[in-house]
């Protein structure tokens, strides 16, 4: 210790614990769904068969499932499809109960709801992330001021030259201190 050879930690309150909790159970949700949804389009690639069209943004809608409940394919591989389906609308309902769980868990606490306007009000915010990211961090307790790109670790993207500015998604860099 005298050497200055060790470093000391921050243990996070136990509300900042708990939000990691939730965001971990998502984050695991929707690691299944994805898996999902690649196990389903392999079996389809393996037995020949088409994925069903669909408009960008739209490929796994409820309307193209249906269409995959509806493939011609032999027993087995119908009974297979068809449990990895049922596995797939699972996860998606478990995803979208942990996120409301979240929302409510962090608009109940004004500490957490200060943190995530901060992290929201960084230009290419958006969505969950932020609730993520505060508990991952867990410094949200000991700032008194809005995270920046040097505490936090990220900043948006941007491609600018003379008059025309192009903000875009976060990029992760180094962090500093």
């Amino acid at each position: 210790m005298r050497g200055g050879q060790l470093k000391g930690i921050h243990v996070p309150s136990p509300l900042y614990r708990e939000l990691r909790h939730l965001t971990q159970l998502r984050d695991t949700f929707v690691s299944e769904m994805v898996g999902m949804k690649q196990r389903i389009k392999s079996l389809l690639l393996m037995e020949g068969m088409e994925f069903p069209p669909a408009p960008a943004g739209s490929q796994w809608s409820f309307m193209v499932k249906n269409k995959l409940r509806k493939l011609p394919c032999s027993g087995t591989v119908r009974f297979k499809l068809d449990q990895w389906l049922d596995s797939l609308e699972f996860n998606e309902k478990q995803v979208l109960k942990t996120t409301r769980e979240i929302r409510r868990f962090c608009h109940n606490d004004p500490e957490l709801s200060q943190c995530i306007e901060y992290t929201m009000s960084v230009s290419g915010s958006a969505g969950l992330w932020p609730v993520s990211f505060w508990p991952a961090l867990a410094i949200g307790e000991s700032l008194e001021h809005p995270p920046t790109g040097r505490v936090s670790g990220l900043v948006p993207t941007e491609h600018s030259t003379g008059e025309r500015t192009d903000r875009g998604s976060i990029t992760h860099t180094e962090m500093n201190g």
